[in-house]
């Protein structure tokens, strides 16, 4: 049977976390210093006016807030500092940032820094041209892949080894997609890009005939496109991959602490209004994700 471990006094708490890691140089320089890899909207990206917009830039500017009332500051400086994805971890590491404005958590991830409870449930998507070939709308629309492997390489493997997939370059969406190739012994021509809006351009010009990338930078690439009727988003969502943010590892009062924001976010419904924001109304499941997340006194 396992038993929880002893209750750490909150105030022994809030000790610790003023005397280590991030929290004692945001105490000590009254700024926190927050990371983002400019992913795409509506995750977090830098706007026209050099701003971090986007659903997962409010959430850790409600982190930076909590943060300004826990350590009682009489001010808190926000600075956003863009990182590219291969420097995203290094940037932790070396105390460049004090927080990274969410990450796919994965086990390569995890070599590297910590992560907090989930902040989206994120998942592979697809995007082809509404005039794409109905069999393989269908195909890839279909049941489980990964259930059902044989029909791959059955017939159905002669229409998917005549396409051209494409995913974001060193992207864990990437990573799957070469697996999926690999595992079910497919010829079929596999590109990377170096951009979402790359991507959604080479599927309009029908450079590729389907780009994967997270769901929901699909459907909103296609919201805004000039060209949203030539486009779609199948309903299937290919994987479940949850996006965290991140911290040093090993700042375990750091980690403590956001969690603690996130849970409280949670628990209060004060996430909703910026999922609405980018999102739209949350169904039930997406509801049941949030409540799950939360973590317990």
């Amino acid at each position: 049977m396992l038993c929880a471990p002893a209750p750490r006094p909150a105030h022994a708490a809030g000790a610790s976390a003023a005397q280590s890691g991030a929290l004692a140089r945001i105490k000590q320089t009254g700024k926190i210093n927050i990371g983002y890899v400019d992913v795409a909207s509506p995750f977090v990206y830098r706007d026209s006016e050099g701003r971090a917009v986007g659903y997962l830039a409010g959430i850790c500017q409600g982190v930076a807030d909590q943060v300004k009332s826990r350590l009682s500051l009489p001010a808190l400086t926000v600075n956003w500092i863009q990182v590219s994805s291969d420097e995203r971890y290094r940037a932790l590491q070396d105390h460049r940032i004090d927080l990274l404005c969410g990450d796919p958590e994965t086990l390569t991830g995890r070599q590297f820094i910590s992560y907090s409870v989930p902040v989206y449930p994120g998942g592979v998507g697809a995007l082809m041209r509404t005039d794409a070939a109905r069999g393989l709308k269908e195909l890839l629309s279909g049941a489980d892949i990964e259930a059902h492997g044989p029909i791959w390489r059955a017939s159905p493997a002669q229409l998917l080894n005549a396409q051209t997939f494409s995913a974001v370059k060193d992207t864990p969406t990437a990573r799957w997609l070469n697996d999926r190739i690999r595992e079910f012994k497919l010829t079929a021509r596999v590109v990377t890009v170096s951009s979402h809006e790359e991507g959604v351009r080479q599927v309009l010009d029908r450079k590729t005939n389907v780009f994967f990338a997270e769901r929901q930078i699909l459907q909103d690439a296609v919201k805004r496109s000039t060209a949203s009727d030539s486009l779609q988003v199948l309903q299937r969502r290919f994987t479940v991959v949850l996006v965290s943010l991140g911290v040093a590892r090993e700042d375990e009062d750091m980690r403590l602490f956001v969690d603690q924001s996130l849970s409280k976010m949670y628990t209060s419904g004060a996430y909703r209004g910026l999922f609405v924001k980018w999102f739209g109304e949350p169904d039930e499941d997406t509801k049941k994700f949030y409540r799950a997340a939360i973590l317990p006194e």
